[in-house]
């Protein structure tokens, strides 16, 4: 995990209070959902980084 990846996912866990995919990825979350902030999660966000383009 690069600097920056750690600085964004220590922003997402630290400040937001859900996940960021949450609304819009209802079916796949209960597949691949770790639960946030749980082990797995940075990894999860890590993987789909892509999604929160929009």
């Amino acid at each position: 995990m690069t600097k920056n990846e750690k600085i964004l996912l220590y922003y997402i866990m630290k400040i937001i209070d859900y996940c960021p995919f949450e609304d819009e990825w209802e079916d796949n979350l209960e597949k691949e959902c770790v639960g946030f902030r749980q082990e797995g999660c940075g990894d999860c966000i890590l993987r789909n980084i892509d999604k929160l383009e929009d």
